[in-house]
């Protein structure tokens, strides 16, 4: 009964748990820390400044920083939402799905021309941020506690050291 536990919580640990940190929450964590340091980069140059210049600006992180993070957060939730804690997708991914798009149309539509004033851009989800970290962390703490069981044996199954 032992060994059976502790296959599954090296199962759990190897497969499941190691996949969700290193394929998703990981690597989206990261991402929407680099989105939110380009936010607060682009707020900062922006500050005092005419609306034609905050409007060049908007244009250029978008294009050179926060579509290509959004594009790699959307592979990774498009190949890998399997991972995902939890048997419920947060309506802030969606969220999320529908702000790139309709944030990369306006910008398309803007850069050949075409009038965008009437157009509908869905603001960033800001739960989006800490639904990544709550389930990153959730993952995290089911590792971490997976190690520890193995690290310490006796305890899980209530015995003493030496205990048959």
């Amino acid at each position: 009964m032992r060994e059976d536990r502790t296959k599954r919580l090296q199962l759990t640990i190897e497969r499941r748990t190691s996949a969700q940190i290193n394929e998703f929450y990981a690597p989206l964590r990261a991402l929407t820390d680099q989105l939110d340091a380009s936010v607060s980069v682009k707020e900062a140059v922006e500050k005092d400044q005419p609306a034609e210049v905050k409007d060049r600006i908007s244009k250029q992180m978008h294009t050179d920083l926060f579509l290509p993070l959004h594009e790699q957060i959307n592979g990774i939730l498009k190949t890998k939402v399997y991972l995902l804690e939890g048997i419920e997708i947060p309506k802030s991914f969606t969220e999320f799905f529908v702000h790139t798009e309709t944030e990369k149309a306006y910008w398309k539509l803007e850069g050949v021309g075409i009038d965008v004033s009437n157009a509908i851009q869905m603001p960033y989800p800001e739960k989006f941020y800490d639904d990544v970290r709550s389930g990153f962390d959730a993952v995290m703490r089911r590792y971490e506690n997976s190690v520890e069981e193995l690290r310490h044996p006796c305890w899980l199954f209530g015995s003493q050291v030496g205990d048959k």
